[in-house]
């Protein structure tokens, strides 16, 4: 299964002007991703999206407080 093709549809799905984590994107089906897999999903999308391959995507931050699993991002237009 492409657990980072299935987390892109559903960022795309999001509406303009959402702030979201990873998790948060994904949904209730996260717990379910194995922890190797959302490492790889996690770094691969901050890559991505800092060096602009994903439009519409900008980093926005750690949630305060809190460590690497809970990067925040917006959508923007």
């Amino acid at each position: 299964m492409d657990f980072y093709k299935i987390l892109l549809s559903r960022i795309e799905e999001l509406p303009v002007g959402t702030i979201f984590t990873i998790g948060q994107a994904y949904r209730t089906d996260w717990p379910a991703v194995p922890a190797k897999d959302k490492i790889a999903i996690a770094r691969k999308f901050k890559t991505e999206v800092e060096a602009g391959k994903i439009q519409g995507i900008r980093y926005y931050g750690l949630l305060p407080g809190r460590v690497h699993a809970h990067k925040q991002y917006k959508k923007e237009e």
